[in-house]
């Protein structure tokens, strides 16, 4: 028919009278992708056939409990509450203890598992689970996190990522409580929608029953699809978060004790991931970057640095993650003949979290046989600051690159030699990362201005001394947002600010605002690069949103040294540092306290 009438090959689909054909009469339209139908994310979930008869354990993400935590309801509280802060519940975004600080808090107070009205009270007695129903958190990542404004009602993940658990509606009258099952929809090159799909009905419970609340621990590293960071973020896996070592917490010999639970022969593989990462993704669009199509080994290996570290598409880690996928092995060979994949593919077979974990187990194993190779400028075995430069090297140009050497790549950034020193700048000075190892007292560090600075030149008291009175960490800057119940500034900002949020420049110094110990230096999911300094008496300082951090975990500070740069990292609206003030909080955990008005303790 064709032969005889071409010009009908030639018609668009808009211009055929498509009205007396069923849908199913589409040739292999069951084969085509969902995201390549336009406007597919304005369909209804309930508008897809026999979804209600699909079984949970046949659902994409499968369910498995996390921890074994049971608790006893204590108390229903309705909707005439407010101010509560001994949270347990929240999202895989902003972390499982999101206060409610507005009116309508209703919620369910839970407690150990002992008698009622024993007088002895457990780390767990008065905790707080919040209803979903009246209180919104932020949720979901990638292309989807836009779908229901980026929110979801607060609640717990106790089962992995497949739903999420949200108590109801509290009723007072007969001691009983509701809670509901939320869904989301996730697709591997878009991420996942908040979990907005619900509610389903699920358990009610009565004051004094048993309820599996799960890990209380951080669940967004074990619950959450998003990667780092997250978060996250990340409260993700990069943030060496919690090391509480004092002094000089670790060192490269591998005679102390590593910083994170990703280290390796005293180098923390996290901080040096974030190192390498800062110089890959500099303006080139972070996990979705892809690089120039260039050959190695004598055209033996051709391909791209694909995404965040800029990780070679013929690397054998990428690889055996990449051809795993259904299309993977196909996905490289294009990439090999220079072809370049759209965003969206490379989410699809190299998403954020297959990238983190090729680079880790690749940067893993280059420490290893590194630690056994000599060193020509020393005659000895690469150790310390050397074996770092070396393992970055070997990045950039490869395992069998010349030691130091002159060369670079495609695009001429940098010789081998001044990437490696790049890369331990960027290591013990945290210019895109976690910290690792504490400066000494009088480090010199560069200003916004790129000049030298010595911060100990302008600070009161010895570090580690706390005064009891907090100042404004950066003095000469309006403050832009209050703190407590405000308009949501951004899609997936909250509308609970636990801070108050400054107008400082990117670059500005940030200084403590009491002396104290870090107890935190790294990325925290929607908060960005974060660092928390620990005072006295139940007292924490907040500092959200840096750019870059000058001190690490573990390292003493004084009331108004210069221990950070404000940036715009994580979710927002543009530059500001978003400072909050914890009080009652348990010893090196900031979780365990309440945010008050920083108003309260700072003159602004």
């Amino acid at each position: 028919m064709l032969a005889q009438n071409p010009q009908i090959g030639q018609l668009r689909l808009k211009e055929i009278d498509l009205s007396r054909f069923p849908v199913s009469s589409i040739p292999n339209l069951e084969a085509v992708q969902l995201q390549q139908f336009e406007g597919w994310m304005n369909s209804f979930v309930k508008g897809i056939p026999g979804l209600g008869q699909v079984p949970l354990g046949s659902m994409p993400n499968p369910i498995a409990e996390l921890g074994s935590l049971v608790m006893r309801i204590d108390q229903v509280y309705g909707p005439a509450e407010a101010q509560r802060n001994n949270t347990i519940s929240g999202s895989d975004v902003q972390g499982f203890s999101v206060p409610c600080a507005e009116t309508d808090c209703a919620y369910v107070e839970l407690d150990d598992l002992e008698n009622a009205g024993r007088s002895a009270r457990g780390r767990l007695e008065g905790k707080q689970w919040i209803s979903g129903k009246y209180q919104e958190v932020q949720g979901g990542w990638g292309v989807l996190q836009s779908v229901n404004g980026g929110r979801e009602p607060t609640g717990r993940l106790p089962f992995g990522s497949a739903f999420k658990v949200v108590v109801m509606e509290p009723d007072e009258t007969t001691d009983t409580v509701d809670t509901a099952l939320f869904f989301r929809f996730c697709a591997n090159a878009l991420g996942c929608t908040p979990y907005f799909i619900g509610p389903v009905p699920f358990f009610t419970y009565k004051v004094n029953a048993l309820m599996f609340v799960g890990d209380l621990s951080d669940q967004r590293a074990a619950a959450a699809s998003q990667p780092t960071g997250a978060s996250q973020e990340s409260g993700s896996s990069r943030t060496g978060a919690g090391n509480q070592n004092e002094g000089n917490p670790c060192s490269l010999d591998g005679s102390s004790q590593p910083v994170s639970a990703q280290s390796m022969q005293g180098i923390d593989l996290n901080a040096l991931a974030e190192s390498i990462a800062s110089i890959e993704s500099a303006g080139s669009g972070g996990y979705q970057a892809v690089g120039v199509h260039t050959c190695a080994d004598g055209g033996s290996n051709c391909g791209r640095g694909l995404g965040r570290y800029q990780f070679m598409s013929y690397n054998p880690y990428a690889v055996q993650l990449i051809a795993a996928k259904p299309g993977g092995q196909g996905f490289l060979n294009r990439i090999g003949q220079g072809y370049q994949p759209t965003e969206a593919e490379l989410f699809q077979f190299f998403p954020p979290a297959d990238q983190d974990r090729a680079f880790m187990a690749d940067l893993a194993n280059k420490i290893q046989v590194t630690r056994g190779q000599i060193d020509p400028t020393t005659g000895q075995p690469f150790t310390g600051d050397r074996l770092l430069e070396r393992v970055a090297q070997k990045h950039f140009g490869g395992d069998y690159s010349r030691v130091d050497g002159g060369s670079s790549d495609a695009l001429g950034r940098l010789s081998l030699r001044d990437y490696g020193r790049t890369a331990v700048t960027r290591y013990r000075n945290g210019g895109n990362g976690t910290l690792t190892c504490a400066p000494s007292a009088t480090r010199t560090t560069a200003n916004a201005s790129g000049t030298k600075s010595n911060d100990t030149t302008s600070n009161s008291g010895t570090p580690g001394q706390v005064t009891g009175k907090l100042t404004n960490p950066v003095p000469d800057f309006p403050v832009t947002s209050e703190f407590g119940s405000r308009s949501s500034p951004c899609a997936s900002c909250s509308s609970n600010h636990a801070g108050i949020d400054i107008g400082a420049l990117i670059g500005t110094p940030v200084r403590a605002a009491d002396g104290g110990k870090v107890l935190y230096a790294g990325w925290l999911s929607g908060y960005g690069k974060t660092m928390i300094v620990e005072h006295a008496n139940g007292r924490m300082t907040l500092y959200a949103h840096l750019d870059s951090m000058d001190v690490s975990t573990g390292t003493a500070v004084r009331q108004g040294q210069a221990i950070a740069r404000s940036g715009q990292s994580g979710l927002g609206t543009g530059p500001h540092l978003h400072f909050e003030v914890i009080e009652g909080a348990t010893p090196g955990n900031w979780r365990s306290g309440s945010s008050i008005n920083p108003r309260q303790r700072v003159q602004f």
